[in-house]
């Protein structure tokens, strides 16, 4: 999953994918603001970068690279 998803961050695809019951949409606004939005509670996490975002996103208090197995990718766009 971390490849497939790092590969399509890179290359500026966007990302559905699932972790824990919540969804997350990845995307970004510019080429410096990248960011991970969650539908159930509202909230944005923005990056700098992509390699910020593949580095620093917490989902549900925990770094995304901990959660890769218990990660879904939905849908890459």
């Amino acid at each position: 999953n971390k490849a497939v998803f790092t590969e399509a961050v890179n290359t500026g695809r966007e990302v559905e994918f699932s972790y824990n019951g919540q969804h997350f949409f990845e995307s970004r606004n510019s080429y410096s603001d990248w960011y991970i939005y969650c539908e159930e509670t509202k909230e944005t996490q923005s990056f700098s970068s992509a390699q910020e975002l593949i580095k620093n996103t917490i989902l549900q208090g925990n770094n995304i690279n901990n959660l890769w197995k218990q990660i879904s990718l939905d849908c890459i766009l």
